[in-house]
């Protein structure tokens, strides 16, 4: 995250166990937000070009209470052809570092 700049990756695995990333981005970096998410598809280093597209994934809401605890809810559903979904709410706390949120 940057002042001006939320980004967030999430790694997952769709329903016939392959792994896939959706992503997203928001601004500026707030101690509450919610950020859309896309699946994106296209980019292939060994395959033949195929544009670069995205399609809405649904989004996440982190909530922080303090510099070290908050919640984290998220409503990830793949779009066709994919199938999968994500969608959890819990608690989350800082791991590493020192905290520098608002």
């Amino acid at each position: 995250m940057l002042p001006d700049q939320q980004f967030d990756a999430f790694y997952m695995y769709d329903d016939t166990g392959n792994p896939r990333w959706v992503v997203g981005s928001n601004g500026p970096f707030a101690a509450s937000s919610t950020v859309p998410m896309v699946q994106s598809t296209g980019f292939c280093p060994l395959c033949a070009y195929v544009a670069y597209t995205t399609q809405p994934a649904g989004d996440f809401t982190v909530k922080y209470s303090n510099a070290t605890q908050g919640h984290l809810t998220t409503a990830i559903t793949l779009s066709a052809p994919l199938s999968g979904a994500w969608n959890i709410d819990q608690p989350i706390m800082r791991l590493t570092g020192s905290p520098t949120c608002p």
